[in-house]
């Protein structure tokens, strides 16, 4: 015989057995129902190759969790640490699962979807790529983006300065001619 119980307590059962001559016997045993941890925990989307941090929160009465099991959802094996940080080598969504054990081994389990983005490598093409003083330089942006990302540029012309908005760069030696 199986029964459930919904509830977290102390229960009393009772079992009594009586013969075909009339004689009984009764037992009595004390049936402990322990809680379940509430398995939570919160984490931000990232990049790729970025250290993401995953930060527990489960819920569970103010008792202690024995033990902590965080896949991933990468194949990279299970991580027994309560707050551990990882990077994905791969943009994409990744279903991670945090699985909590209590001292008596009642088990939570939450999973959530943990997207991370791509990095998009830059590539460009200096056209001319080298020259005498006044070089004008038009660089030609190669960057391929696998997710087709709207992206916004900076260009850094090694010699302090920088612009968002333009591919093109006059370069003069230090006396300005």
């Amino acid at each position: 015989m199986a029964l459930l119980f919904d509830e977290v307590g102390l229960y009393k059962v009772e079992l009594t057995t009586e013969s075909d001559n009339g004689c009984r016997a009764t037992i009595e045993k004390e049936i402990p129902v322990y809680a379940i941890p509430e398995a939570d925990f919160v984490f931000t989307n990232e990049c790729e190759d970025d250290l993401i941090s995953f930060s527990d929160s489960t819920r569970f009465n103010n008792e202690s969790i024995f033990s902590y099991s965080w896949d991933f959802g990468d194949s990279t094996g299970l991580v027994s640490e309560q707050n551990p940080k990882h990077a994905f080598e791969t943009f994409g969504l990744f279903d991670v699962t945090l699985e909590v054990e209590s001292y008596k081994g009642c088990i939570g389990t939450v999973t959530y979807p943990v997207k991370v983005y791509e990095r998009v490598i830059p590539n460009f093409t200096p056209v001319p790529d080298s020259g005498c003083s006044r070089l004008y330089v038009t660089f030609l942006d190669s960057t391929e983006s696998i997710t087709d990302r709207d992206l916004k540029y900076k260009w850094y012309y090694g010699d302090g300065f920088s612009r968002f908005d333009t591919a093109e760069y006059t370069y003069v030696n230090s006396s300005g001619t």
